[in-house]
């Protein structure tokens, strides 16, 4: 008996962990602007994409490098909103500002972080960015990872 329930418990398992990876997806973000104007992030199915892509976002991140090795979080929102692109600092209505934005520098590092359904459908992604921002205030993207 022990037996059977041992094989149930692995199939179930199995199952829960495919229908799991077949639910969750990765797309790109890149990232634009400069650090006394707007930043941007568009949200890309692939690299290869010339036209951003809707995406119910649920969770945003920015966070700083620190010289400790640590990140901080310097603005968060939460929530749903579908969008194909998500601004520094702006209010959206249906995401709530976890941490309210502070000023980026041109001397950090940064990264953005983002989960996010397929809209209108369902199944959680995830991506992100690395950034900073040159002598002219112009942002970098560190260079994306293809998958």
């Amino acid at each position: 008996m022990k037996t059977v329930k041992s094989y149930f418990l692995i199939a179930v398992s199995v199952l829960v962990i495919t229908h799991l990876a077949g639910c969750s997806y990765f797309f790109y973000v890149k990232a634009g602007g400069h650090v006394d104007e707007k930043v941007e992030f568009q949200f890309f199915k692939s690299l290869d994409d010339k036209e951003s892509t809707k995406f119910n976002v649920l969770d945003f991140t920015v966070e700083e490098y620190r010289n400790d090795g640590s990140w901080v979080i310097v603005w968060a929102v939460r929530g749903e909103e579908p969008l194909s692109s998500i601004e520094y600092g702006k209010k959206y209505k249906g995401l709530d500002q976890a941490v309210e934005a502070k000023p980026l520098s041109k001397d950090a590092k940064y990264r953005a972080l983002i989960s996010a359904t397929k809209w209108p459908s369902s199944g959680i992604g995830r991506s992100g960015v690395g950034f900073y921002f040159d002598g002219s205030g112009q942002l970098i993207q560190e260079k994306v990872a293809e998958n």
